[in-house]
C-alpha cells in the first residue's frame, strides 16, 4: 500500500517543478507554448522514414532540462509511462510490414512518441497549469475549452488526494498490504461518494465567490526581449531540422575534416 501511496503522491511532481525559479521557469508561457506546439508540428510532420532526422530535435528538451534544473529520473519515467501503447501499434505496424521500411517506421513512432511526450511535461513542468491557461486565453482559444482544461487536471488532483485518504485508511485499519477484493466494493463506492462531496463542496464555493463562467487568472502578461530570443532562436532551428538533414551535413563536414 506504501507504494501505492508514493506512486499517487508523484502525480504532483510536475507541479511542485512548475514553482521554479529558473531561466525558463521565468519565460513568458505564451512563448513556451508556441514553442512547444512548433516543436511538436515539426516532429510529427517529418516523414516515418527519416529516422536520424529525429536526432537533432533532441537538443531541445535537453537544453530546456538543463537550463530549468528539473529532475530528469522523474522526467523520463512518466515520459516511459505512455509507450507501451506506442510501441503495441508498432508492433502490429511490424507484423504487416515485415521489413526493413517497417523497422524505421516503428522506430520513427517511438522516437516521435518520447520527443512530443517529453515537450509537453516539460511545458507543464516550467510553467504550471494556471500560466498555460493564462497563455492559451492571451492566443484566443475559446475560454470554455481553457476552463475545461484547468477544471479536469484540476479535479485530478482532487481524484488522486482522496485515493490517497482512502488508501491511508485502509492501510492504518487492516491488516493485508493489499485491498482484499471483499472489500474493493465498498472502497470504491466510498471513493466516489467523497469525491462527489468534494466536487459539491468546491462547485458550492465557487458560486458563493461569483463565478459566472469566466476564467480569472490574472493580468496581462508582458514580453521581454530574453522571451524574443528564446522564441526566434527555437524558432528558426526548428525549421533548419526540418527542412534540412543536419546530420548529414555533420558528416559530410566530419569526413572533410577528417
Amino acid at each position: 500500500m506504501s507504494k501505492l501511496n508514493y506512486s499517487l503522491r508523484q502525480i504532483r511532481f510536475l507541479d511542485e517543478c512548475s514553482v521554479g525559479n529558473s531561466v525558463i521557469h521565468r519565460l513568458n508561457p505564451i512563448v513556451k507554448i508556441i514553442v512547444t506546439l512548433i516543436f511538436i508540428v515539426c516532429v510529427v510532420s517529418l516523414e516515418s522514414f527519416e529516422v536520424r532526422r529525429l536526432v537533432p530535435f533532441f537538443l531541445y528538451p535537453v537544453i530546456i532540462i538543463s537550463l530549468s534544473d528539473i529532475p530528469v529520473t522523474p522526467l523520463l519515467k512518466r515520459t516511459i509511462i505512455a509507450l507501451p501503447f506506442i510501441l503495441g501499434v508498432g508492433i502490429f505496424n511490424l507484423l504487416i510490414e515485415r521489413n526493413f521500411h517497417g523497422v524505421l517506421i516503428f522506430l520513427s513512432l517511438s522516437i516521435k512518441s518520447i520527443l512530443t511526450i517529453l515537450s509537453s511535461l516539460l511545458l507543464i513542468a516550467t510553467t504550471g497549469m494556471d500560466n498555460i491557461a493564462k497563455g492559451l486565453l492571451a492566443l484566443k482559444v475559446p475560454k470554455i475549452f481553457v476552463l475545461q482544461l484547468i477544471m479536469t487536471y484540476k479535479y485530478i488532483m482532487i481524484f488522486t488526494e482522496e485515493i490517497i485518504t482512502i488508501a491511508n485508511a485502509y492501510e492504518l485499519r487492516a491488516t493485508d498490504k493489499d485491498i482484499s477484493i471483499n472489500y474493493a466494493g465498498s472502497i470504491l463506492g466510498r471513493f466516489f461518494i467523497r469525491v462527489y462531496d468534494r466536487a459539491k463542496n468546491i462547485y458550492d464555493a465557487m458560486i458563493l465567490r461569483g463565478f459566472n463562467g469566466e476564467f480569472n487568472i490574472g493580468g496581462k502578461i508582458s514580453f521581454t526581449r530574453k522571451d524574443i530570443v528564446f522564441l526566434m532562436f527555437w524558432i528558426i532551428y526548428f525549421i533548419i531540422v526540418k527542412f534540412y538533414d543536419v546530420v548529414k551535413l555533420f558528416e559530410l563536414i566530419l569526413g572533410v575534416m577528417i
